[in-house]
């Protein structure tokens, strides 16, 4: 009997426990540092806004210029109008034709013509792997936040989604994307384009007008509690075109329920249609997200099932997700060449590596 016990332990040593985890398990393992995802020449980072107003997206910027003053940097927000049980509130006349009308007590603000404006939320940051997500409350009963993944080497997707915590008030809300860069036009109400940091002289494979220009899409539809409806944006651009805003039609949130919408930012010309397929109605942007997040837990799991192996101690599996988050940010695509690295984001002038060499 001794022997047939110290043989099961034997066993049970011998097989490496399943690894259950996820990219939300391991927050800010880089610190604040650049993103970068499935071979991207462009990389973002959460950056905080001046007077302490919480932190915006930075990007998206290309390695060869992260410290350019032309890196777009955007922020979210939404406003929210609470409506309550109707019949037993007494209810304001609404301040504009198009505005709904308010519960008496409810707290909003508004702009000098006399809309609901922005609530100035300050979200705060974290970086999982291969994410990037802003969150932050509205008032007490309203949570706000701003999420990017890669959907491809050259297009990010951003998923905005507002959750009414009420128990029983439904609520209307818009939301609100501002954005500063350069040279920014818009050629419709659902897009805005940019500027970015043209490449150095020194760096001629990269000095093409493929990386002048990003774009940024909205969608014209948002998801409330998984049901589609129709999604209107107006955008409004600065007179000197550098700096826009964004604001969407209302939308109408049940208590306990969420509203979903989805945003792509393209850095390199050509993935027009790409973008544009991703923000079709039927969830494809949605699948396109899931399947981010997906493919990184794939990475994680497959790194700390080896970690598991060797030690179960935290520090062991903390320098194992650095490395794999390391090992995919460095790795870079760049239209025209072979599949490259780009070690510790030094910059193209300073080695792009081949691939097989890195490994």
């Amino acid at each position: 009997m001794i022997f047939n016990i110290v043989w099961r332990i034997g066993l049970v040593a011998l097989v490496p426990r399943p690894v259950i985890s996820t990219v939300y398990d391991w927050p800010d393992v880089l610190g604040r540092t650049w993103m970068f995802d499935q071979g991207s020449t462009h990389g973002y980072m959460p950056v905080m806004i001046p007077n302490g107003k919480g932190y915006a997206l930075h990007g998206p910027a290309p390695d060869w210029a992260l410290g350019s003053p032309e890196i777009p940097t955007i922020q979210f927000d939404s406003s929210i109008v609470e409506n309550g049980h109707m019949e037993a509130e007494v209810v304001d006349s609404p301040v504009a034709p198009h505005e709904p009308s308010r519960r008496a007590g409810a707290r909003f603000d508004l702009d000098a013509q006399g809309h609901v404006s922005p609530s100035g939320t300050a979200l705060e940051a974290a970086q999982y792997p291969g994410t990037i997500k802003l969150d932050g409350m509205l008032r007490q009963f309203f949570n706000i936040s701003a999420q990017l993944v890669f959907a491809s080497s050259n297009t990010s997707l951003i998923m905005l989604r507002l959750q009414n915590l009420h128990a029983t008030n439904l609520a209307t809300a818009n939301f609100h994307i501002s954005g500063v860069a350069v040279n920014i036009s818009s050629p419709g109400m659902h897009a805005v384009k940019f500027g970015l940091p043209a490449a150095s002289d020194d760096t001629p494979c990269l000095a093409t007008t493929a990386f002048r220009r990003g774009n940024l899409r909205l969608t014209d539809y948002v998801q409330v509690d998984k049901a589609e409806r129709k999604l209107k944006w107006s955008v409004t651009l600065d007179s000197a075109h550098n700096s826009f805003s964004a604001s969407s039609s209302q939308v109408a949130i049940p208590a306990g329920g969420e509203a979903t919408t989805f945003i792509t930012i393209s850095s390199v010309a050509g993935s027009k249609s790409f973008a544009a397929g991703l923000l079709k109605q039927g969830g494809a942007a949605g699948k396109a997200f899931e399947n981010a997040i997906r493919r990184w837990d794939k990475y994680l799991s497959a790194v700390l099932l080896r970690a598991d192996t060797d030690a179960h101690d935290l520090e062991t599996r903390w320098v194992a997700v650095k490395s794999v988050q390391t090992l995919m940010y460095n790795w870079r695509f760049v239209p025209g060449l072979p599949d490259g690295v780009l070690p510790s984001y030094t910059g193209y002038q300073n080695g792009f590596w081949s691939w097989d060499t890195y490994k």
